[in-house]
């Protein structure tokens, strides 16, 4: 779906400067003359002009535009045209002087001023965009966009509450426009609010799926959620995007590029971050950064040096020329460099290690001792510097490529952080290991809490059988049992030296930085397992559980397609794939992925169980009922499979079947909700309702008279027409446990029982004490509706909140647009027109929108909407005819209309009245 793109997004310095040249050289030649134009009038080349425009063609349409201003330099629209062509190719400043003039020349307030707004923001001039008059007559869109881009001066300005004022106006006049919903992005962001961000990034996209500010707000989040491969797919739409492409995000996705091997491409951003910001330092260092992982050190000292002579405020090329010179033994050249950069960055890991690395060069090895210790005080556990350490007990020397790849390891983590994961030892697989006595012996050690013991033991293992990583597995656990968390942590890293994919020590590590609260270290520590053993199906199922934990959809899915690929007959990722599938409604998707391995899992109880929960979400009750009714002859499928085997029967209509079932079920948990529950709803879809209040009565006589129970209860004396009792057992309910749902079963409970006004009061002061930010949108609805039913117009405020919660809610955009349809007829036909989008085929919609065309004077249009509608809706059929027949009236078109007023005039409902006083007027 197209959207109005923001001209904030084109401020792209080295693209700018190249439509420059394009449009001098054409200009040269079109004063030279042109055979084509020899001879055109003024009106020819405005006319020209505004095609090109129309057409995209900027150049062109640019050219055609100054010829006219040649000719009559006071021309107000050309001058007007050819600051907007100035302002989409990024020539701010002439855009500026050519819009001012056009202004003051006298060209229409209602579109020169929303253009200069435009100018002054993508020029960061945020006092001036906050100090412009709006002018009358804006269409809602326009309206949307002048709050947007003045939300956006005001968050330049500092102004908070000011800029969230403004978004909020501009979701208000255009929910379905990208940048209205983009500004919910820009405050989530500063408010540091990740699930919001990603709400409204979602919300943004769905508007405008190539919108590059949501596509880069995207990729960022996805970096400070370590998810690494999105982040680049991200950045490559937005580069794709063809709107704002800033230098940061080559700089980015360069980054990644090289932190995932693919150096071509990172030096392919490389250079075209010399090209689009040639006196700034970015290319150069990242092309540095890619030579030096190709071994080219001498030519990455040149890039790292021109990076540095065009900013003294960029630190990051000091670090690694730091390394180039230690790594050349220039060690007090290394060191100037590396002050240089402690005195703009502080002391970070890389130069904490590079520091060790030039006292060890220098042969100082007290020194470098000194600094290992002072190292892993801030950096507990740091395998760098522990790696150090051993290098200094053996003997290494320094200028073996250790300062390279110290400064490089700061780029691993997205972050700077440890490598918390080893590489791949490469040593042969062959090796001693202990006996099975030898080993349990250990283990009776700490089964018996004999820890110094056990300990001793284990230490003489792991000095007699250095290689074996099961052997440092074990004194891990020693460790763990004497509460000795760092050791543990040192013994379980020392087995995947050893063994990269050994699962044991990789839950084991993950455990401790869990047990830590080192949440994010423990997804990070995965995703690095991960990478350095892609092949390994336990670590990628590990992985994808902590990311669906972590609610990250999308890269769960990414992981557990690999597996699925890697390893199609592996049954658990196919089982997690559909698990997700059913959680995300898509039942369909999740027997697709179980079918190609059914006929193998046939006698598998689980397999089964999430195959009929599949098939039964997808609308098959008879077959699940079938595949549940299997499961349970396996005597498998775990706790529910019989409530699971009721619920089917009961889709399927099979009460007598159910109810045997649940009986069943309520024999054998006699305390569980679930059973107890269906077979009250069982019996009362049967038309029993006798014995469904005699189950209700058993399960207050099982369970006490708690909230489920009530509940149900009171759909049980709904269904039987006992509606008083059904209220005062929702009005107990909501009691014992007041919270959203209750107050509006309670609310509902009301309005069936006659009391509409009970209902509207008892929710306001609902939603009143709970506050509207606290309480649901299914609230926030049922008190509109409630207000409706008194006053249409008392639900207004209402759905503006909820517009404002989700810019996509057909419901409130079409209410909202219904009930403004008179009072403000442009901005209802907006809300009409988003809400028809979203719900084309909606008769409701489609009705509201037609009356919202009535109001704007498109009585035609109207017309043709409630023609295609008649009988269509049967709720709302009679309204809508008398709608239709009151248009024909208005477009003097009696003889259609006589034939529908003389049907409506017999059908009782609220217009009959009114249908049979139009009938009499008819001539």
């Amino acid at each position: 779906m197209k959207t109005r793109r923001s001209v904030l997004t084109l401020q792209q310095t080295g693209v700018a400067r190249r439509w420059k040249l394009a449009v001098g050289l054409s200009g040269a030649l079109a004063l030279a003359g042109c055979d084509a134009w020899f001879g055109a009038s003024v009106d020819d080349h405005l006319r020209s002009g505004v095609d090109y425009y129309q057409a995209g063609d900027l150049n062109s349409a640019a050219i055609q535009f100054r010829n006219v201003l040649q000719e009559e330099p006071e021309h107000a629209r050309a001058r007007y045209y050819l600051g907007v062509t100035q302002l989409q190719l990024g020539e701010l400043d002439r855009a500026r002087r050519d819009l001012e003039r056009a202004r003051d020349l006298g060209y229409s307030e209602r579109n020169v001023v929303p253009a200069l707004q435009q100018v002054y923001a993508a020029m960061g001039e945020h006092r001036r965009v906050l100090d412009m008059e709006a002018v009358e007559g804006l269409d809602q869109t326009d309206i949307a966009h002048w709050h947007y881009l003045r939300g956006r001066a005001a968050m330049g300005e500092n102004g908070r509450e000011q800029a969230e004022a403004e978004f909020r106006l501009a979701l208000r006049a255009d929910p379905g426009l990208a940048d209205a919903r983009y500004g919910q992005v820009l405050l989530a962001e500063a408010g540091g609010d990740q699930q919001a961000t990603q709400y409204w990034i979602q919300r943004t996209l769905a508007a405008d799926d190539n919108h590059t500010g949501a596509l880069r707000s995207q990729a960022i989040l996805h970096l400070r959620q370590g998810r690494r491969g999105d982040a680049q797919d991200a950045f490559d739409r937005v580069i794709a995007s063809g709107g704002n492409v800033q230098v940061t995000d080559f700089m980015r996705r360069g980054l990644l590029r090289l932190q995932d091997g693919d150096l071509d491409g990172a030096a392919e951003d490389a250079s075209a971050l010399r090209s689009m910001a040639s006196e700034a330092p970015w290319g150069p260092y990242l092309e540095g950064l890619v030579q030096l992982r190709r071994g080219e050190r001498r030519s990455a000292q040149t890039s790292m040096e021109q990076a540095i002579s065009r900013t003294d405020g960029f630190a990051a090329p000091r670090l690694f020329l730091a390394a180039i010179h230690g790594e050349a033994g220039r060690l007090d050249q290394s060191e100037y460099q590396l002050d240089r950069y402690n005195t703009i960055n502080g002391m970070d890991a890389a130069s904490s290690l590079m520091r060790i690395a030039i006292a060890h060069g220098r042969g100082n090895e007290e020194r470098a001792g000194q600094l290992i210790d002072r190292h892993l005080e801030e950096h507990p556990g740091d395998q760098r510097a522990l790696a150090m350490r051993r290098a200094l007990a053996n003997g290494v020397q320094a200028g073996d490529g250790s300062f390279v790849r110290t400064a490089l390891s700061g780029l691993q983590d997205d972050g700077g952080g440890e490598d918390i994961v080893p590489e791949r030892d490469t040593g042969d697989g062959d090796h001693p290991r202990p006996s099975r006595e030898e080993y349990d012996a250990v283990v009776s050690a700490i089964n018996a809490s004999n820890y110094g013991e056990a300990l001793e033991k284990v230490e003489a293992l792991a000095e007699a059988y250095p290689e074996d990583p099961e052997v440092f597995n074990l004194k891990g656990g020693v460790h763990i049992a004497r509460g000795e968390g760092d050791a543990a942590l040192d013994a379980f890293r020392e087995v995947l030296q050893r063994d990269p994919e050994n699962i044991s020590a990789i839950r084991n590590i993950g455990q401790l930085f869990s047990q830590a609260g080192r949440e994010d270290v423990t997804l990070a520590f995965y995703r690095q397992a991960h990478e350095n053993s892609p092949g390994s199906l336990e670590i990628l199922l590990e992985l994808a559980g902590l990311e669906a934990r972590r609610g990250n959809d999308a890269r769960v899915e990414h992981l557990v397609n690999k597996a699925i690929e890697d390893h199609p007959e592996a049954v658990r990722p196919r089982m997690l794939k559909a698990r997700h599938a059913l959680f995300s409604d898509d039942p369909e998707t999740a027997l697709a992925t179980l079918e190609p391995i059914e006929d193998a899992h046939g006698e598998n109880p689980d397999f089964q169980r999430l195959r009929g929960e599949a098939l039964l979400a997808a609308g098959r009750p008879d077959e699940a009922a079938d595949t549940f009714e299997r499961v349970r002859a396996m005597n498998g499928g775990g706790d529910g499979i019989l409530v699971l085997h009721a619920r089917a029967l009961v889709q399927s209509e099979r009460y007598d079947d159910a109810e045997q079932v649940t009986r069943q079920a309520i024999e054998d948990a006699p305390d569980a909700e679930e059973p107890r529950v269906l077979l009250m709803r069982l019996l009362s879809e049967r038309g029993d309702h006798g014995a469904a209040e005699e189950a209700y009565q058993q399960m207050i006589d099982a369970r006490g008279e708690d909230r489920a129970a009530l509940r149900e209860g009171a759909r049980v004396a709904r269904g039987a027409g006992d509606l008083d009792v059904a209220v005062a057992r929702v009005e107990r309910a909501h009691a014992l446990e007041p919270d959203d749902s209750t107050a509006r079963d309670l609310a509902r409970a009301y309005r069936a029982n006659g009391d509409g006004d009970a209902a509207r009061d008892h929710l306001e002061s609902w939603v009143a004490d709970e506050g509207r930010a606290n309480v649901s949108g299914a609230t926030l609805h049922l008190l509109a509706q409630l207000r409706a039913e008194v006053d249409e117009s008392g639900a207004t405020e209402l759905y503006e909140d909820l517009i404002a919660i989700n810019p996509d809610d057909v419901v409130a955009l079409n209410n909202l647009a219904w009930t403004l349809r008179e009072s403000e007829p442009q901005r209802a036909l907006r809300l009409a027109e988003r809400a028809h989008e979203l719900a084309p085929d909606a008769a409701n919609v489609r009705h509201t929108l037609a009356m919202a065309l009535v109001e704007n004077g498109k009585v035609s249009d109207a017309i043709t909407h409630l023609e295609s509608l008649e009988g269509e809706s049967e709720g709302d059929a009679p309204a809508l005819t008398l709608d239709l027949a009151e248009l024909y009236v208005r477009n003097d078109r009696a003889d259609d209309a006589r034939p529908l007023l003389q049907r409506l005039s017999e059908t009782e409902f609220d217009g009959q009245e009114r249908a049979r006083e139009a009938l009499e007027s008819l001539p």
